[in-house]
């Protein structure tokens, strides 16, 4: 209706709908009538106006569907319970003979209406308030000592408690002195006794402080529920203490609350629901399938299925979109079966797909509330989900049918509710519903925060977390940070220090007989951390000799803890420490104690092992079987047996191996497969490439076929579309978007191709003539046989596929030239002379010896077809029967080596360790700082460019 417009621009600044909320939360405490206002009257502030009327309207719904909320709930029971006092009405059964109020606050007209209501009722009244009386400590209870006034003003008579006298002497007197002002000089504490601080790294050597301290008092006969570990507020560094704790073998019970949000079950199911919000990403789908919880009783469906089927869509090209999935997976179905995935896996992932998106894509239509829900409930019986989590569910079906009566109510049962609007509720109500703490099993160490904590004792109280800002919390001393010079701090600013002074002399008092303080000294990267403000007023009343005696700091701790033993609480811990004792002071005797436990044994075992891997790894040594050098005869008979005279050699795995023996070793000899993660809008360059191979192929048949037409440009877009086809008519907006990117570079690259092909038509001497396009040899689906060199058992049989044959006619007879096209960068002619690069000087071998034969006399030359660069760069050889027999030499020995199960970690491209596939399992970084290098072969082929200079000399010119 435009009532509360004025605070549009507000609304999603960082923090103001808490400060909202909090702000109608006061409004509803103090019990202001909603219309004690007129909206938009006078000159008030607009969006003051603009809350104050949410808060009308707030209220009025609350009355409407006749409910409170957390805030007005005390409102009402305090009016609801002194409705027997008016006249007439009905008297109680069982009145109470007496009243206590523990921890009275008086802050609220409830709490003044309930205790006038006790005192009406007659009986003995008596309240509990945590005050002191002594005026060197009135800003700690600024907040009670009015109400404390109030309360001897009726008439109440004071008695003060005392603290027991048995506690050390140390926190007795601290809590004595702490925050308090005494004229003169300060108060001081000379005996520490019972009072420890401690400084550590944050992380886990605050973690490890803790459970050395924990430990310490279980080893003396304490029981674990009289040790009490708090923290401020619960956070990541709780967490770590936690886990250190049940590292270290301690029963750690850790009070943190969880929402319903955190419960796997319902996660799972919100996973599932916002499916069909995020476009069905393929992702997402993926994640949904390998979820534990998710356990469909669907027909040939176990959590083996389901992961298979996760593994199957993962692979496929599809981002996003059910139906671009399910074409993905009928693709794959059609490839044939030299595929890595069997077939059968793929028909099986097709079928579960399609049965989950029939369950979850009803979830889209807009329905009522109620209709929503009974979906979703569907949805997880469906999913298996119920019998995963019966009971956080049923709490959630019983928080979303609570919000229909809400609805109801209103009458707006029957409104149609958009999907997004119902999933953005229920992650809402999930977020807000707390679930069941789990119980402590007997024994157990308790932490929690000081709040949750207040009014708990225990004997020893380990208070941790204590860095800047945590006591006092910042919010409580902001308000005198912006303070003008000579300014006075109003009565809330001190009444909300006062407050934290006052819970933190209540952690002192919570100590039955020691006090832990712990604090960070240093952050994970080493940086100086301060400390909490109280910490300093606690530090502050000890005396010189006390501090000493009671406080220790840490800046940092050895990695292996060789001066703090009592640090290493794991097992691991234990050895790690023994071993660098050895190490670095020759110290023995804790490793041999080690050793001799059949719990280290076998690990140190390992330790040993690697000890002397890492010996034959050091500089100065040889290649060795620890750096991709086999010396098993075992294992070097099963690679001469699998790459032997039978095996079949690709010329890029050839390649593959001269730049790096354990990147050939991983891809062709253990036949890793490399884990491919791509992002949506990621280019798939292999895909491009083999694309443009194929209308090169159907431009020049084009051509050939039309009689070399005089605009052979026309003939660009026709190869395109024969090619790569249209979108299907079901592609997403996103798949026609990149699907138009691609065609235009394709144009691009076949565009930069037409002037590269005219100048290769008009570079003088015999004019080329196009042949033959992707020819294959050696393999099944092709006319050749393999090209054999050598004879044999060191026989090297090769195949390939040949872009481009051109013939030329010469004086001297018919050439042939082999083209290779290249759509990234081009070898270098000082590769291709190292041997490095091979491919076009085999291919050439296979095209005289098998392709061709007599139909030619030899090679005009090789060369690469840079699409992005120059165009066709040639090169030719003055002796190629010599480059022949000197490559023939060269293949055998880098096959022999192959074959010896020499493969070892050298790569010869810098910088491969940031990219290449295998990097993850590689030790190229320790190879190379060990000053370790392969002996290159000293091999410089015959090799010209076509420009008639000798490259000799020239190493990184490309041709």
């Amino acid at each position: 209706q435009g009532l509360i417009r004025s605070i549009d621009a507000a609304i999603d600044w960082p923090g103001y709908r808490r400060r909202l909320r909090d702000r109608i939360r006061a409004w509803t405490i103090a019990e202001l009538p909603p219309r004690t206002r007129a909206i938009g009257s006078g000159d008030s502030d607009p969006i003051e106006a603009a809350e104050w009327t949410t808060y009308v309207r707030y209220r009025e719904l609350l009355a409407r569907l006749g409910a409170e909320d957390d805030a007005g709930i005390s409102v009402w029971a305090s009016k609801h319970l002194v409705r027997g006092d008016r006249p007439g009405a009905r008297a109680r059964s069982n009145p109470p003979e007496s009243w206590t109020f523990l921890e009275y606050e008086g802050s609220t007209l409830a709490h003044l209406r309930v205790l006038e209501h006790a005192l009406r009722r007659g009986g003995p009244v008596q309240v509990a308030l945590t005050c002191e009386s002594d005026p060197a400590i009135g800003e700690v209870y600024l907040a009670a000592a009015s109400v404390r006034a109030r309360l001897l003003d009726q008439g109440f008579v004071e008695t003060e408690m005392s603290c027991p006298g048995e506690r050390p002497a140390g926190l007795r007197s601290m809590e004595h002195v702490l925050f308090r002002d005494s004229p003169g000089s300060e108060p001081t504490v000379s005996d520490p006794q019972g009072l420890a601080v401690f400084g550590v790294p944050q992380g886990e050597g605050m973690g490890r402080l803790v459970a050395r301290q924990v430990r310490v008092l279980l080893q003396a006969g304490l029981p674990g529920e009289e040790i009490l570990i708090l923290f401020r507020k619960w956070s990541e560094q709780a967490d770590r203490v936690v886990e250190v704790l049940r590292s270290w073998g301690l029963n750690a019970h850790a009070d943190e609350r969880a929402s319903l949000q955190a419960e796997p079950a319902v996660s799972a199911l919100r996973m599932a629901a916002h499916l069909p919000l995020q476009d069905w990403e393929t992702e997402q789908v993926v994640r949904l399938l390998r979820n534990g919880q998710v356990r469909p009783a669907w027909p040939n469906c176990d959590r083996l299925a389901l992961a298979s089927a996760a593994s199957v869509i993962k692979a496929t090209s599809a981002f996003r979109g059910r139906q671009q999935l399910l074409r993905e997976l009928d693709r794959a179905l059609q490839q044939p079966r030299d595929q890595r995935t069997p077939l059968e896996r793929i028909r099986q992932a097709r079928e579960l797909v399609e049965q989950l998106f029939g369950l979850l894509g009803p979830m889209e239509q807009a329905r009522p509330w109620s209709g929503h829900v009974a979906q979703l409930r569907q949805v997880a019986r469906g999913l298996g989900l119920d019998a995963a989590g019966a009971t956080c569910l049923d709490t959630l079906w019983d928080s979303l049918d609570d919000h229909a009566l809400v609805l109801d109510r209103l009458g707006r049962g029957v409104e149609l509710v958009a999907w997004s609007d119902f999933v953005a509720e229920m992650a809402a109500i999930v977020a807000e519903i707390p679930i069941a703490p789990t119980t402590s099993a007997p024994g157990s160490i308790r932490i929690t925060t000081v709040d949750r904590a207040a009014g708990a004792r225990a004997d020893h109280v380990i208070l941790a977390g204590l860095e800047e800002g945590s006591f006092p919390e910042r919010g409580s001393i902001e308000p005198f940070l912006a303070l003008r010079t000579g300014e006075a701090p109003d009565r809330s600013c001190r009444t909300a220090y006062g407050q934290e002074m006052c819970r933190f002399l209540g952690v002192l008092g919570a100590a039955g007989s020691s006090l832990t303080l712990i604090y960070p000294t240093t952050d994970d990267k080493g940086q100086e951390l301060l400390r909490a403000g109280f910490l300093d007023h606690f530090l502050g009343r000890l005396t010189p000799e006390a501090l000493g005696a009671c406080h220790t700091a840490y800046s940092r701790f050895h990695p292996a803890l060789i001066d703090l033993g009592e640090m290493a609480g794991t097992p691991a811990d234990a050895r790690i420490r023994a071993a660098a004792l050895a190490s670095e002071q020759g110290d023995n005797r804790e490793l041999s104690r080690l050793a001799r436990n059949p719990l280290h044994r076998h690990v140190l075992e390992g330790t040993a092992a690697a000890l002397r891997v890492l010996q034959r790894r050091l500089r100065g040594t040889p290649f060795g079987e620890f750096e991709g050098v086999l010396s098993d005869p075992t294992a070097i008979g099963l690679v001469k047996s699998d790459l032997g005279a039978t095996f079949c050699y690709s010329p890029s795995q050839i390649e593959t191996y001269i730049a790096c023996p354990f990147h050939f070793f991983s891809r062709v000899v253990l036949k890793l497969k490399p884990l491919e993660e791509s992002d949506e809008l990621d280019e798939n360059f292999t895909t491009r490439g083999s694309v443009i191979h194929d209308i090169l192929e159907k431009f020049e048949v084009l051509i050939k076929e039309r009689g070399s037409p005089e605009n052979i440009g026309d003939l660009v877009p026709v190869a395109i579309d024969q090619v790569s086809g249209r979108e299907p008519a079901e592609a997403s907006d996103l798949e026609v978007g990149l699907g138009t990117m691609e065609r235009r570079r394709i144009e691009r690259i076949m565009a930069f191709y037409l002037a590269q092909r005219e100048d290769y038509e008009n570079q003088g001497g015999p004019r080329p003539v196009p042949h033959l396009f992707e020819e294959g040899f050696g393999s099944n689906d092709t006319s050749y046989p393999m090209l054999e060199i050598g004879g044999g058992d060191r026989v090297v049989k090769l195949r390939g596929r040949i872009d481009r044959i051109d013939l030329l006619e010469t004086p001297s007879g018919r050439l042939f030239r082999v083209i290779d096209y290249k759509t990234g960068s081009v070898p270098s002619l000082a590769e291709v002379k190292r041997g490095e690069m091979l491919q076009l000087l085999l291919y050439a071998m296979a095209v005289e010896k098998l392709i061709l034969g007599n139909d030619a006399a030899g090679p005009a030359g090789v060369g690469y077809w840079g699409l992005r660069e120059e165009g066709y760069k040639e090169l030719t050889f003055p002796d190629w029967q010599h480059v022949k027999e000197e490559l023939e030499a060269h293949v055998l020995g880098v096959v022999d080596r192959i074959r010896d199960g020499v493969f070892a970690v050298d790569s010869r491209k810098a910088g491969c360790e940031s990219y290449c596939d295998f990097r993850s399992i590689c030790r190229i970084r320790q190879v190379r700082l060990a000053g370790k290098r392969r002996a290159e072969d000293d091999l410089q082929l015959s090799i010209q460019s076509r420009r008639g200079r000798s490259e000799r000399g020239e190493g990184g010119t490309t041709p």
